[in-house]
Parts: C-alpha cells; sequence; structure tokens
C-alpha cells in the first residue's frame, strides 16, 4: 500500500463521538494529554498532573473543600472516612479518621468544615480559632435534641408489663411520626423485675411489625432507659404508630412509669429520629444562611438556630445523588431504584430555600442522574446513564455520544464530587466505577472550547500522576476547581493520592493524538496512519 501524507490542520473539535471516519470538522478519533483549545492555530501538551499527597493519602478522596474566607487551607473527605487538610503550600495532612464515615459528604459553612457520616452530621470547627471534631449532631448542637424527638406520657403511676403483645388499649402507647427514620425509643422504669430480658416493639396502626429492641435483664436498670433499634426504622411522616413494652417474666412485678394507673398510653417516653438516613452520598449545598444536606428522599437543613432531617420531603423511592444551586433554587437531581444503575426513574427537584415543601419536578429522561454542574448562567450539564454521556440538563441536549473507548455492553458511573468547570469548560472525572477492564481510558475530560465563537468538543486533558488509565480498580473520587489550581483525588490499585494542575506548571512528557480513519477516498481500503 502507497504511503500518503495526511495534513491535520484543524485541532479544535478534540475527540469525535459520532464516527470513526466522519465527524465534525476538525475532530479526532481520541487525544490524550494534549490540548487542541489553547490556540486556534496549533495543538500543544496539556499541564502534566503532579502528586502532592505524598503517601499521606489512604482511601479515594471524594470530596474537597476550601476553607476561605476562614482560613486558607482545604479540607478532603475520602472513601476511608479520613479527613486531610491541604494547607496553602499544598502539604497534605491527615486530621482525623471518622470512625463510621465513609466520605458521604462534605462542606465547609459558617466557619465550620461539615462532614456527613451513614446516619450523622459532624463537624470540624471553628476554622479560623482552634477547631476540634465532633462526629455527632446532637453532641455540638443541644438544640438538635429537641428538634429530632417526640416525647409524651408522664410520671405518677405504674404500668405492670406483661409476657406477650396485647393490643387492647390499655397496652400500647401511641405516638405520630414526627420525623423519620426512628433511631431509639426511651422509656422510664419503675422496677426491672427479678429476672426478666425487656423487649419494645414497634407497630404500625394495622399492628404489623415495624421493628423491635430487646436489653437483656443484666444491663437493665429503673430509670429512663434507651432502646436503640439495630438499624434505624423507617416511618412515614404524620402517620400514627404504636409500641409494646414487655418482659420475658413477670417475676419481680417489672413496671413502667405513667400517669395513668395500669395504662402504657400514659408511659413516660422520648422517641428520638435519627440524624441522617445511611446511603452512599449525601452531597450539600448552601443557600444564604442554610445548610442543605440530601438525605435519601429528603432535604436536611440546618441555619445555625434547628436543624430538620426531613424538612423537604421528595416522592417516595427516590434519592438524591447531586445538589446544585442557583440564584433562585436548590436543585436534588434523584433516582428511583436500587442504585443508580438499577433506577427506574429520574426526577429533578427545585426548591427555593423558604417553602416548605418543593416547588416543582421535572423528570429526567436521559437516564440516572451521576453528577452535575453549573455551567453558563442558570444552565447546568451533567452525566447521565452509564456510559458516560454528558447532556445539557435542560432541555436535555445530548453534548456528547458515550465516553470514547467504551467497550460495547459495559458501564462506566462518575461521582458526584467529580465534576466541575475551569475556564469554561466542563471538566468530569471518568471514572467512579466501570467494569471495563481494557477499554475505557481514565481521567480527566473536558468539554467544551477555547471560546464561545469556536467550536466545543471533548478532550482527555489529564491523567492521573501514576500514567494509568485503564482497569476496574482505577477510580476518580474527585474533581476540584479552586481559583487556577485543580484537584483529582484518585485510586490506583491500591495507590491513592491527591494530584494537581495548576496554571504555569511544566507540560506532559508526550501526548497522544488518533486522528479519525483515513481511507484515500476509497472505503474498501484500510487506512495506515504514520505519525
Amino acid at each position: 500500500m502507497a504511503r500518503k501524507t495526511l495534513t491535520i490542520v484543524d485541532f479544535q473539535s478534540g475527540i469525535g463521538t459520532l464516527g470513526q471516519k466522519r465527524d465534525r470538522l476538525g475532530s479526532a478519533r481520541f487525544t490524550k494529554n494534549l490540548d487542541p483549545f489553547e490556540d486556534q492555530d496549533y495543538i500543544t501538551l496539556s499541564r502534566k498532573t503532579t502528586k502532592k499527597s505524598t503517601t499521606t493519602v489512604a482511601n479515594l478522596p471524594l470530596w474537597m473543600e476550601d476553607g476561605s474566607p476562614f482560613v486558607t487551607d482545604r479540607y478532603v473527605y475520602d472513601l476511608g472516612g479520613k479527613i486531610y487538610k491541604v494547607a496553602s503550600n499544598d502539604t497534605v495532612s491527615l486530621l482525623r479518621t471518622v470512625s463510621g464515615g465513609a466520605g458521604e459528604g462534605l462542606k465547609v459553612f459558617d466557619d465550620y468544615a461539615y462532614y456527613a457520616l451513614g446516619t450523622d452530621l459532624g463537624r470540624y470547627g471553628r476554622l479560623s480559632g482552634t477547631p476540634a471534631f465532633d462526629d455527632t449532631l446532637t453532641s455540638w448542637w443541644d438544640g438538635a435534641i429537641s428538634d429530632i424527638q417526640t416525647t409524651g406520657g408522664g410520671t405518677g403511676q405504674t404500668y405492670s408489663t406483661t409476657t406477650s403483645i396485647n393490643e387492647e388499649v390499655t397496652h400500647i402507647q401511641t405516638f405520630t411520626a414526627g420525623k423519620d427514620p426512628l433511631k431509639e425509643i426511651t422509656i422510664d422504669v419503675n422496677d426491672t423485675g427479678d429476672d426478666p430480658d425487656w423487649t419494645v416493639t414497634i407497630h404500625d396502626s394495622e399492628n404489623n411489625v415495624i421493628g423491635s429492641k430487646q436489653i437483656l435483664f443484666a444491663s437493665m436498670s429503673t430509670g429512663d432507659i434507651t432502646f436503640t433499634f439495630a438499624s434505624p426504622l423507617r416511618l412515614t411522616i404524620g402517620n400514627i404508630y404504636h409500641f409494646h413494652v414487655v418482659t420475658s417474666t413477670t417475676t419481680g412485678a417489672p413496671k413502667v412509669t405513667t400517669n395513668v394507673a395500669s395504662d402504657l398510653e400514659g408511659a413516660e417516653f422520648i422517641v428520638e429520629y435519627g440524624v441522617l438516613i445511611d446511603v452512599d452520598f449525601h452531597p450539600m449545598v448552601v443557600i444564604e444562611d442554610l445548610l442543605v444536606v440530601g438525605n435519601e428522599r429528603y432535604l436536611s437543613t440546618f441555619n445555625q438556630a434547628t436543624y430538620d432531617p426531613n424538612a423537604i420531603v421528595f416522592d417516595p423511592g427516590f434519592q438524591v445523588r447531586t445538589l446544585l444551586k442557583n440564584e433562585e433554587y436548590v436543585i436534588a437531581e434523584c433516582y428511583k431504584g436500587a442504585s443508580p444503575r438499577l433506577a427506574e426513574e429520574a426526577k429533578r427537584y427545585y426548591w427555593d430555600g423558604i417553602q416548605p415543601s418543593f416547588n416543582f419536578s421535572e423528570p429526567i429522561s436521559v437516564g440516572s442522574p451521576n453528577a452535575a454542574t453549573f455551567t453558563k448562567g442558570e444552565n447546568f450539564a451533567g452525566v447521565y446513564g452509564f456510559r458516560g454521556t454528558l447532556y445539557d440538563s435542560k432541555p436535555e441536549n445530548e453534548l456528547t455520544d458515550e465516553i470514547p473507548k467504551l467497550v460495547k455492553g459495559k458501564h462506566i458511573e462518575v461521582f458526584p464530587g467529580a465534576i466541575d468547570n475551569y475556564e469554561n469548560r466542563i471538566l468530569v472525572g471518568y471514572g467512579g466505577l466501570t467494569d471495563d477492564t481494557a477499554g475505557v481510558e481514565q481521567g480527566v475530560y473536558e468539554y467544551g472550547g477555547q471560546s464561545s465563537d469556536t467550536p466545543i468538543g471533548l478532550n482527555l486533558p489529564f491523567i492521573i500522576s501514576t500514567g494509568n488509565t485503564q482497569g476496574t480498580n482505577q477510580k476518580i473520587g474527585l474533581v476540584k476547581v479552586i481559583g487556577k489550581d485543580i484537584y483529582i483525588g484518585w485510586r490506583d490499585n491500591a495507590t491513592y493520592g491527591l494530584d494537581k494542575v495548576t496554571l504555569g506548571d511544566n507540560a506532559a512528557t508526550s501526548g497522544i493524538y488518533e486522528s479519525l480513519i483515513f481511507d484515500g477516498g476509497n472505503p474498501k481500503k484500510e487506512g495506515l496512519a504514520i505519525m
């Protein structure tokens, strides 16, 4: 086959996603470690990524927050529950390992770094003073205790326990669910009896068992005894429930303190609800003086006066994946199903931060939300579905086809903290999860152009500092833009790190440009590109 020279003079459309031979003018089949958007006249190497965390980072970083205006430090929260400080000189140090934390969410608000655990909300601060950690909302904010409790009953009389559940009215204590979920119930034990184990059982209005908790006699005492359920019990807010108190024997006349003789309905009790519902991600945003936390099918809010775990209620079965805010609304993108990949439906909810319920919602027709970010003005874009496709969120125009090189039948997911904006380009960290072992090349892709007057396209300018791009154990957990700096949190098999790219950095040592397939005008012949 005779060799032919293929002259390429237009690079600005980036990676083509429509076809391998024909695509938009200026498209390539693939680009890596290159910057086609810097100048209309040429393509150049992109800036290289530099690892800043040495060996300090021990798991996949998922969120990063800037401490300004309170301090010059930045904070990172990883999948293993570790919180790191990134100093202004990029020195990374471990602040603490949060027991029970798994990088669910992080946000700086009012001189504190708030971090979500599976079922609680901790904070670190004051950042501008001598900061300290507290992992428990009801510990660092006393007012939250009354915010998440329902109380009832009284003292002065007693109720004698029975050994089996009885649904007659004198053997139940009713309460209306003020929040969701139910974490624990406290009762006032007047007499433990001689030897019985004690059990509290929760029923709904139709006497269906919602859950129960037993405390062995050896751990019983008189006074306030708290029965904490192994897993918080899901309730429907506003519905009526009741609980029973039974003992394994009645030897020694075990009794509960009440305000009505021989009637459990008068029993003194405290119902305490959960702070957060245990899900993978609790994304957070700040709107004016309000911290808003995604909490499964709810938005939780904290305004330095009250905490409400269920401030805004979404439709049953939906779960918050991403949170955005603009000048008018908090925007929650949610999916319905066992997991994002198995989602049967997706919706976008809008809340103005004032009304007692969301203002309106709209369906997301392009797949389950992965991650989203604002672009220009009120516009935002995100990754939806599980082929890595980037869409304008309104009106859901497809910006790119699926991520390049993803093997047919395989999937890729982007984590909610792995998307941001830089110089009018969308940066996306592909991916958080994939089952493609050797097709898709992972890293931080960009979508955009040099200006509004030039073509826009997709490009892979940044790969992690190890130089690797493939494998199911390679993950991008976060992409965060702070000023002129880009931070990338990653995993590469058993190695983890936080990379940085900044204006003026050295260029990558090499890049790859793969042209569209060139057939010399004869589609029956294969072309060999010499580059």
